[in-house]
């Protein structure tokens, strides 16, 4: 488990616990409230309300994160005989997250690119998703194989484009040529 030990030592200004840990603890049944309650700290650049922020990784030193990485992902069997896919893991700690801490919005950083864990941030997450896109071939491709898996995904899927965004990453300064033809390969 990753539960802290005597003498452990955490980042100052840091969670204990981050994502990762949730993953890893909610395999053995002990991703409960206080838990989440070690998830998250505020960020001091909020300046009227709260932000809230809760890392990948929590504060702890020496936790052997890179080894609880290939445990995060995992689909887990449930008592029903059934199996809970990674995904709906996902939407269950961010059920669990939002009843702790009640958010008026949450912003979710998922890795980008093609990978599981973006796939089901944009797939079962209901939510408004927003695609950040450098205009380059690279990027284009990725976003043509993701549209195409879509095409031939059932109609729940096809229902995303309503819910998806492209946002201009990394656009050079006042480029308006740039911004053009970003929106064009859109």
């Amino acid at each position: 488990t990753s539960l802290p030990q005597d003498g452990d030592t955490c980042v100052p200004g840091w969670p204990t616990f981050g994502v990762v840990d949730w993953f890893v603890e909610d395999t053995v049944g002990q991703a409960d409230e206080s838990l989440i309650r070690d998830m998250y700290v505020r960020s001091p650049l909020a300046s009227h309300g709260d932000i809230l922020v809760v890392p990948a990784c929590g504060g702890l030193l020496d936790q052997q994160y890179l080894s609880k990485l290939s445990r995060a992902y995992l689909d887990l069997p449930t008592r029903a005989g059934e199996t809970e896919l990674f995904g709906d893991r996902l939407a269950r700690m961010l059920d669990q997250l939002e009843s702790v801490v009640s958010p008026d919005v949450v912003l979710i950083d998922s890795r980008a690119g093609l990978h599981d864990i973006s796939s089901a941030t944009l797939t079962r997450l209901g939510a408004h998703n927003f695609l950040f896109a450098v205009n380059t071939r690279q990027t284009w491709e990725g976003y043509r194989h993701l549209f195409r898996h879509w095409q031939r995904t059932p109609e729940h899927l096809r229902d995303l484009r309503k819910h998806l965004s492209v946002v201009g990453a990394l656009c050079p300064a006042a480029d308006e040529s740039y911004l053009q033809e970003l929106s064009e390969s859109a």
